[in-house]
């Protein structure tokens, strides 16, 4: 409950400290959502919220490239940051894409998995 109870007020914060919150798609607001969790609230007003002022595609350029210039913490450069901002960019950009989140195995690509029936049976 506390953890839910803290994501609805984050997500208030974030509709709160944008200006023209609502005249993003629902993509956007998860993509700038996902973007300010992972910052911090005075990184994201100094960076976003003025590009939020402004609505149309030049404007939408401007935030992907924000978004892109946090892709490492400090001079350390991560795999998984970068993953995630590119997913940002891309959901800001072209909303959903269901097909690009897979399963942890994905049995299609892969075939069936070899799982023995019996635990007896590995020997």
């Amino acid at each position: 409950m506390a953890q839910n109870a803290s994501m609805s007020k984050k997500a208030e914060e974030v509709a709160n400290m944008t200006p023209n919150w609502d005249q993003f798609t629902p993509a956007q607001k998860d993509s700038l959502f996902s973007y300010y969790y992972s910052i911090s609230p005075a990184t994201y007003q100094k960076t976003i919220v003025p590009l939020t002022k402004q609505l149309g595609n030049q404007n939408d350029n401007n935030i992907i490239n924000q978004i892109s210039n946090t892709m490492n913490a400090g001079a350390a450069r991560f795999r998984g940051l970068r993953a995630r901002r590119n997913e940002e960019q891309q959901m800001f950009l072209h909303g959903y894409n269901w097909q690009s989140y897979k399963a942890p195995l994905d049995v299609t690509k892969f075939g069936q998995p070899n799982i023995p029936q019996d635990i007896t049976d590995t020997q």
